[in-house]
C-alpha cells in the first residue's frame, strides 16, 4: 500500500472516530437532560401533592376547631380559629430533612353577619416544596355558614296579588308578584313562567313533563313535590320548607330537577340529593341525566326554638392552583 493511500485511510478512521464521539456526546447530553427533565416534572408533581396536603390539613383542623365550638358565638368562634389555626407553619414530611414540606401562609379570617345569616370565611395560601426545593402554590378558601336563630320562614311581602286557585293553567308570563294561598298543581305539560316573586303558602305540585322558570325569587312553604321529568329553574334565591324531587338511578333517567342560579335556603326536609355547583341551571337542564337539587349555595336553617349549630359537613372548600 503506498504511503499516501495509508494516509488516507487515517484521515477517514480520524473523522469517523470524531463523528461518533460528536454523535456519542450528543446522545449522553440529550438523555441527561431527558433525565433533569423528567426529575423537574416528577419534582413538580411532589410539590403540588404537598401543596394538596397543607390545604387537607388546614380544613381538617379548622373542622375540628367548628367543631367543638358548635353553639359558640360568632366573634368567640372567630377568635378560636384565629387563635388555634396554623396561621404561619411548616411541617416537615421526614424528621430531620429540611425538606420536602409544606408551609401554610397568608392566613386571613373574616366573619360577616347579613339577614341573620352568620358566615366565617378563611382564606390561606399552601406552599409545597419538593427536595430540590421546586415550589407549588394553592390559593384556597373555606366558608361556613349557619342561620337565624329562630329559623323562621320569611312572611310573604304585602304588595303580592293574592291568588286563591289550586292549579295555574295559564302559562304567563305572570308580570306581577303572587301569592298562592292553597296547594297549587301544575298539570303535565306545561310550562309557565314567573317574572316576579312568587310565594306558594301551601306549596305545590309540578307534575311529570313541566318546566317551570322563575325570573325572581321562589318561596316553598309548606310541602311540595316535583315530579319525574319536571324541571324548575330558579334565577333567583329559593327558600323551601319541605320538598320532594323525585329521583331514580341515572341511568335509568326520568329525574325530576329543580336548578337554583341564586342560594337556596332550606327550613325544614328534603327528599332528594342537594348539590352546590358553578354550572348554570342552563347547563345542568340541558344534560337530561341530571337530577335533585342544584344551586350555586346552600343554606340549611335550623328549626324554630333551636340554637343554630356550625354543620362541617357543608363547610365549603373552594382552591385554584398556581
Amino acid at each position: 500500500m503506498r504511503k499516501n493511500e495509508q494516509g488516507s485511510v487515517l484521515l477517514v478512521v480520524l473523522l469517523m472516530m470524531t463523528v461518533f464521539s460528536i454523535i456519542g456526546i450528543t446522545i449522553v447530553g440529550m438523555a441527561a437532560n431527558n433525565s433533569k427533565q423528567i426529575a423537574h416534572t416528577g419534582s413538580g408533581i411532589k410539590a403540588t401533592n404537598l401543596a394538596e396536603m397543607g390545604v387537607t390539613h388546614m380544613k381538617r383542623e379548622a373542622a375540628k376547631l367548628i367543631a367543638k365550638n358548635k353553639i359558640a358565638s360568632l366573634s368567640d368562634t372567630e377568635k378560636a380559629l384565629r387563635y388555634k389555626l396554623p396561621l404561619i407553619n411548616a411541617f416537615k414530611v421526614k424528621k430531620n430533612k429540611s425538606y420536602p414540606l409544606y408551609k401554610i401562609e397568608d392566613v386571613e379570617i373574616t366573619s360577616s353577619t347579613l339577614q341573620g345569616q352568620e358566615d366565617i370565611k378563611i382564606t390561606f395560601t399552601s406552599i409545597g416544596l419538593a427536595e430540590d426545593q421546586q415550589e407549588s402554590r394553592i390559593s384556597a378558601e373555606l366558608n361556613i355558614s349557619r342561620g337565624e336563630l329562630d329559623g323562621r320562614f320569611p312572611d310573604p311581602d304585602n304588595e303580592m296579588v293574592v291568588k286563591d286557585v289550586d292549579s295555574i293553567n295559564y302559562r304567563g308570563p305572570f308580570n306581577t308578584p303572587l301569592l298562592f294561598t292553597s296547594h297549587v298543581e301544575i298539570p303535565s305539560n306545561h310550562d309557565p313562567v314567573f317574572i316576579k316573586d312568587t310565594y306558594f303558602m301551601k306549596g305545590f305540585t309540578a307534575n311529570s313533563n313541566t318546566e317551570l322558570k322563575f325570573e325572581s325569587n321562589l318561596f316553598l312553604k309548606g310541602d311540595s313535590f316535583i315530579d319525574s321529568n319536571s324541571e324548575v329553574i330558579v334565577y333567583g334565591d329559593t327558600y323551601i320548607e319541605n320538598i320532594d324531587v323525585k329521583q331514580n338511578k341515572q341511568e335509568n333517567g326520568n329525574q325530576g330537577l329543580l336548578c337554583i342560579e341564586g342560594t337556596l335556603k332550606i327550613y325544614g326536609k328534603v327528599e332528594g340529593t342537594v348539590t352546590t355547583t358553578s354550572q348554570s341551571c342552563g347547563a345542568i337542564a340541558s344534560a337530561k341525566h341530571y337530577g335533585g337539587i342544584y344551586a350555586k349555595k346552600v343554606i340549611y336553617y335550623p328549626k324554630e326554638t333551636q340554637t343554630p349549630e356550625w354543620d362541617v359537613n357543608r363547610m365549603l372548600l373552594d382552591a385554584s392552583y398556581q
